[in-house]
Order: C-alpha cells, then sequence, then structure tokens
C-alpha cells in the first residue's frame, strides 16, 4: 500500500516538474521572439536578464502550483472533471494574486503591455493547471490503494 502511495506522490512530482518546464521553454520561446538579444539595452540588468529572470519565475511557479494540484488530485482520488475544477479553481487563485496590479491597472485604463503578460498567465495557470488535474486524475487513477 505504501508503495501505491509513493508511486503516487512521484507521479505529482514528475508531472510538476515537466509542467514548469514546458512553460519555461515556451516563455522563453515567446522572449525570445520578442526581444534582440543582440542589443539588450542599457538597463541594469538588461532586457536578456529580464528575460531569464521571466523565463525562470514563470518555470519555478508553474512548476511548483502544477506540483500541488497533482497532489490534491491524487491524494483526493478525483475523478477528471473534480480533477480539472481543482486545477482550474487553484489556479485561477494564483492568477489573480499574481496579476492584481496588472488588473488594476487596465481598469484604470492603462492596457498597453498588461494585456500580453495576463493572457500568457491565464493560459498558463488556469487553464493549463486543469488539464494537469484531468492528466493526474487519469495516470492516478489505475493506481487503485
Amino acid at each position: 500500500m505504501y508503495y501505491k502511495l509513493a508511486l503516487r506522490g512521484l507521479i505529482c512530482i514528475v508531472l510538476g516538474v515537466f509542467y514548469g518546464l514546458l512553460c519555461g521553454a515556451l516563455t522563453f520561446l515567446i522572449w525570445r521572439l520578442t526581444h534582440d538579444p543582440a542589443y539588450p539595452g542599457p538597463m541594469i540588468p538588461d532586457q536578456n536578464g529580464w528575460g531569464r529572470f521571466l523565463t525562470l519565475a514563470t518555470a519555478v511557479t508553474t512548476g511548483f502550483c502544477a506540483a500541488v494540484v497533482a497532489w490534491t488530485v491524487a491524494l483526493t482520488d478525483s475523478n477528471k472533471a473534480r480533477g480539472a475544477t481543482i486545477g482550474f479553481v487553484f489556479g485561477f487563485a494564483v492568477f489573480l494574486f499574481l496579476s492584481f496590479l496588472d488588473l488594476v491597472s487596465l481598469v484604470k485604463g492603462h492596457p498597453s503591455s498588461v494585456l500580453n503578460s495576463i493572457g500568457i498567465s491565464l493560459v498558463y495557470l488556469p487553464i493549463g493547471l486543469a488539464g494537469m488535474g484531468v492528466i493526474t486524475s487519469a495516470l492516478t487513477g489505475r493506481i487503485k490503494l
């Protein structure tokens, strides 16, 4: 019985790491396509440094959130619909927490660069974590305790 719990925990960790790396790679790709690394700009840290920081922060945040969602779905032994609901609610709560200032500036009428970051965060957190809940439910549902 304990090895099945350990196997579920291992699946949750692997899914969290995989999802974090996937989101980090997509963030790096988006940053690389929108910025010229040959001309980083005069700031310290420059745009290359900010891009690396944003990629790392995205990978760590989404990986941790995906591992928490996967762990919650695995411990509650949820079906796919309930797993998607757990992932979406948790992802939406984290999205609101991290994007609060961006949402306030959007309401005040400053949508210049806010819409891009909000859109990407909306895809990574609520929608992606709902998908991770479904995947976790499908994988851990086969392991009966």
